[in-house]
């Protein structure tokens, strides 16, 4: 009996010394915070090991981090992902807390949430429920409901419409926002026509999407998607229009070249407003050469076309100043691209009498591809059909009705060969070397042992030499023995 009766007295006296510490504030009380995480759903099929560098191909958490600040302490900790249930405890009681929790796989930050104002009670736990947001590492390649390529994407209040680049159907994908991450779902209406390749456009307002091109004979139908009440429908343009390229600016959309019904190359555009509807031709704008996989963009108060045959160098000078790698781009291209600049110059501009004649005459000539000069002039329509004195006017321009010119307007000189080894060559670079030598030579004579015209015509003759074929090997530029061969 003695020793029961002194272990409890031992237990009754050890409780009151702890009572009598805690009310003489021998000790402070404190809370701890209980985290219950949530993670995205489906995280695991979007999660890519291999952005991450991983060598493990299963995806998984590795860790949990957790950042604690505020005026009642500050704490930090991360205990592996099996352990995330784990307290955090000593924290003073008090308003203020900013708790980040994350999530971390390979040394990088998959998901986090931060949550701002935390309260812990006095003397209490509190338990936190943590709704973790997808931050790095995801991919969602393979998502979409519909396998699509060359699709469009439209950005506007409510997410993303994912549309096109599947002639199969003409579902229309929406991609929603939330705090659980990424959403996907049928858009409530579908595109009259199954599309690849389309241009879409969201309106000025952001009430529209505008989708042009794509279907096959269907280009003078574009289609209206109202994001407002989720519908879809379809308008026909006045006229018959194919093969043009659409941009945005403002509150109209601009259809830039094209053909009519008559497959005749169009040079001018055609200018849709969004808000009236109204629909009108601009004369006075466009492209004059017939291209081909042209993208055109507006930007400070311009609407610029990329890529083609644009009369340009008549006007101002057009400068490469940056090499853009086919890297640059995702997929990659089979081309090489590049930024070009272009500067307006008066003394070419005020050598132009007649801008329209100027348009058609460059039209004829690099309209048609891999035809002489003499050839082209058969084309000639408009003013041009009554000029006869075509022989007179190369002649006076120093120019050879039999060459033939690229869309640069270099002669194109095939079939030929170079270094007698490199046979079905174009632009031979030795022949290319003997032309710059030799009309460099004639130029240089004296005065007296030429004429003017003749000199008129090395010279212009000099100006359509190309240029040689560069290529690279082992990482260094050589010159090729053509621009290509057989």
């Amino acid at each position: 009996m003695v020793r029961p009766v002194l272990y409890f007295l031992l237990t009754v006296l050890t409780s009151a010394i702890l009572l009598t510490l805690a009310s003489c504030g021998g000790a402070e009380s404190s809370g701890s915070v209980q985290l219950n995480l949530n993670l995205p759903t489906d995280w695991e099929n979007r999660l890519d090991m291999g952005v991450l560098s991983s060598s493990v191909g299963t995806p998984y958490i590795g860790s949990i981090r957790v950042q604690v600040a505020g005026a009642g302490g500050n704490e930090s900790v991360e205990v592996p992902y099996i352990d995330r249930r784990t307290l955090l405890s000593g924290l003073k009681p008090g308003g203020g807390y900013t708790i980040t929790v994350q999530a971390v796989t390979e040394g990088t930050v998959i998901m986090e949430k931060t949550l701002q104002g935390v309260t812990l009670p006095k003397e209490h736990s509190l338990a936190l429920d943590v709704n973790l947001i997808e931050s790095g590492g995801f991919s969602y390649a393979g998502s979409l409901l519909h396998t699509r390529l060359q699709h469009s994407a439209v950005l506007y209040s409510s997410g993303v419409l994912v549309l096109g680049g599947n002639l199969s159907t003409g579902v229309i994908e929406s991609i929603g926002f939330s705090g659980e991450g990424f959403s996907m779902s049928a858009f409530a209406d579908s595109l009259t026509y199954p599309r690849t390749g389309q241009k879409a456009f969201l309106s000025s307002q952001g009430d529209e999407a505008l989708v042009f091109l794509g279907s096959s004979g269907q280009d003078s139908i574009y289609e209206v998607i109202d994001l407002v009440n989720s519908t879809s429908s379809t308008k026909l343009l006045g006229t018959i229009r194919t093969g043009y390229f659409p941009a945005h600016y403002g509150s109209s959309v601009y259809l830039v070249g094209g053909y009519n019904e008559s497959a005749v190359w169009l040079t001018n555009t055609y200018k849709i407003n969004e808000l009236t509807g109204v629909e009108s031709i601009i004369a006075t704008m466009g492209i004059i050469n017939e291209q081909d996989n042209t993208q055109c963009l507006s930007d400070f108060g311009k609407l610029i076309c990329l890529e083609g045959k644009m009369g340009a160098a008549y006007t101002g000078t057009v400068e490469i100043f940056r090499k853009l790698g086919k890297r640059v781009f995702w997929p990659e291209p089979e081309v090489e691209s590049a930024m070009v600049s272009f500067v307006r110059r008066i003394d070419k501009t005020e050598r132009i009498d007649d801008i329209e004649i100027l348009r058609g005459i460059v039209a004829m000539f690099i309209g048609h591809r891999r035809k002489m000069l003499r050839a082209c002039v058969k084309f000639a329509t408009g003013p041009l059909s009554g000029i006869d004195g075509w022989a007179d006017i190369f002649t006076e321009c120093g120019i050879d009705p039999k060459l033939e010119l690229d869309k640069n307007g270099k002669i194109v000189i095939y079939p030929s060969t170079s270094c007698e080894s490199y046979r079905g060559a174009t632009n031979p670079s030795d022949l290319l070397a003997g032309l710059n030598a030799c009309l460099k030579g004639l130029l240089a004579l004296d005065a007296k042992y030429t004429t003017p015209a003749k000199r008129a015509y090395w010279r212009a003759f000099l100006g359509r030499v190309p240029a040689y074929g560069i290529g690279e090997a082992k990482g260094k530029k050589i010159m090729k023995p053509a621009w290509s061969w057989s």
